[in-house]
């Protein structure tokens, strides 16, 4: 497996953490900078948004620790969820615009990247 898609493993792996601090209750969640309490934070829905990225992103780490066929769209779309979506779901056009070309970036070294493709390859 490539190196820097090790790390984009480990790291969409990693998210399960987020669910896990949604979870438990705690005021010590900022939103935009701003200190939030537990039902604050569920209530402007971030506490969601922090839980389908961390029930998703351990789904799309197994899917490229395993190769599975769809493993590069899976995780393409995680990072369009995370960089993208969440973002302008908070009305942060400022972060989304950043996160597209992150998507784009992603995008050319999964489906492009030499090792990469090599890695996919049946």
């Amino acid at each position: 497996m490539p190196v820097l898609l090790k790390f984009l493993t480990a790291w969409a792996a990693f998210c399960f953490l987020l669910l896990a601090m949604s979870l438990m209750p705690s005021n010590s969640f900022a939103i935009q900078g701003h200190s939030v309490t537990f039902e604050q934070w569920w209530s402007s829905g971030a506490g969601a948004l922090a839980s389908l990225t961390g029930i998703f992103g351990p789904v799309v780490a197994w899917a490229l620790a395993t190769k599975w066929q769809y493993a590069r769209v899976s995780c393409v779309a995680f990072l369009t969820f995370v960089f993208v979506a969440a973002p302008l779901a908070f009305g942060m056009l400022v972060y989304a615009l950043p996160g597209l070309v992150v998507v784009g970036l992603a995008w050319y070294y999964l489906y492009r990247w030499r090792t990469v493709k090599a890695y996919f390859s049946p």
